[in-house]
């Protein structure tokens, strides 16, 4: 008995000074402004309330405040992430496990929409009246247009979703707005199944980021420099291609996770120096981080490269004139589609 009391004696006093750490942690740390495992700013101490209004907020204000300062916090979330991912419970709710070590982004329906189980028609019907006028703004010019998406992640690697997952989607948002556009005349073009083709044998996207690699984004380009009628501007994969390299922390999900130092992933590695530099007509090409993040690097062999962040349904002709472009391309996220001309609340 005396033992077994001894033995309860040592647990409770190391339950005891356990509790303990935070406070002395946050009292002999020295104070933070900033966590960068995730990537934003720590609430500051509130300060004494002067009115009725004030005192009715600063208990929530100060509970965050505290939440944000006990001492050794960065060490129990990245304990706590780990511990979650060996046990495949995400601590985010817009990221999900698949099989093989693959991440997947849940925000924005992004999964659902891949797989076919949601349909959002009406913005895709506005989206598609937008891009319809956009290119008969620019054909009036004398500018050559084409729309194409940047497949979601989860579009390319369905193999890697979860097995609860179904297997053989309907038709998909991509799908209904390339239909949309036909129904317009917009040139367009389709990018899944050169990814395809090629993610069956090499890797086009991350395991754990919502991005495609260099690899997926020279495929694009390269679909995307026959599709505007330059298939001489095509660069050979198998003569700039260097295989994978293993990199950690770099990608976005294990970020979001707080794992990021945990996990590794493979990186693409693309030479392109063979190739000469671009010349010839001004290509713009309107997107988002997956053309911006990789373009720039791999744009080589003809057309000089122009790139304007899309941020509205209809995106103004100014911005686009100020680049003199000879070829528009508008490349949207596959989950952006059903956002970007999306009806607004009124406030």
């Amino acid at each position: 008995m005396g033992l077994l009391e001894r033995s309860r004696r040592m647990w409770i006093g190391l339950f005891l000074g356990l509790l303990w750490l935070p406070p002395l942690g946050h009292l002999l740390l020295p104070p933070r402004t900033l966590s960068v495992s995730e990537a934003r700013v720590l609430q500051t101490l509130p300060p004494f309330p002067r009115s009725r209004l004030e005192l009715k907020v600063t208990p929530r204000v100060l509970d965050v405040f505290l939440a944000d300062h006990f001492g050794f916090r960065d060490q129990l979330i990245d304990v706590n992430s780990i511990i979650r991912y060996a046990l495949v419970s995400p601590t985010n709710p817009h990221v999900i496990f698949g099989k093989d070590g693959y991440f997947f982004y849940l925000a924005h329906g992004a999964l659902e929409q891949s797989l076919g189980l949601v349909v959002r028609t009406e913005p895709l019907e506005r989206l598609a009246d937008a891009l319809a006028q956009l290119h008969d703004e620019l054909s009036r010019r004398g500018i050559k247009f084409l729309f194409t998406s940047t497949p979601n992640n989860s579009t390319i690697n369905a193999s890697h979703v979860p097995d609860w997952a179904p297997r053989s989607p309907a038709v998909t948002e991509y799908d209904v707005l390339l239909r949309l556009l036909a129904a317009r005349s917009v040139p367009t073009l389709d990018l899944r199944p050169a990814l395809r083709a090629e993610n069956a044998t090499r890797a086009t996207y991350f395991r754990t980021d919502t991005h495609w690699n260099f690899l997926g984004a020279l495929v694009a380009r390269n679909e995307m420099v026959r599709a505007i009628g330059h298939p001489e501007w095509v660069m050979a994969i198998d003569h700039v291609f260097r295989g994978m390299k293993t990199t950690y922390g770099e990608r976005d999900l294990p970020r979001i996770l707080g794992v990021r130092h945990a996990l590794d992933d493979q990186h693409a590695v693309v030479d392109v120096s063979s190739y000469p530099d671009a010349g010839g007509p001004t290509v713009l090409i309107i997107g988002d981080s997956f053309i911006n993040q990789f373009f720039p690097m791999i744009w080589r062999n003809g057309g000089r490269f122009a790139f304007l962040q899309y941020t509205l349904c209809k995106i103004p002709l100014q911005a686009i004139q100020d680049h003199r472009p000879s070829i528009v391309i508008v490349a949207m996220v596959e989950a952006s589609l059903p956002r970007v001309c999306e009806k607004r609340r009124e406030h």
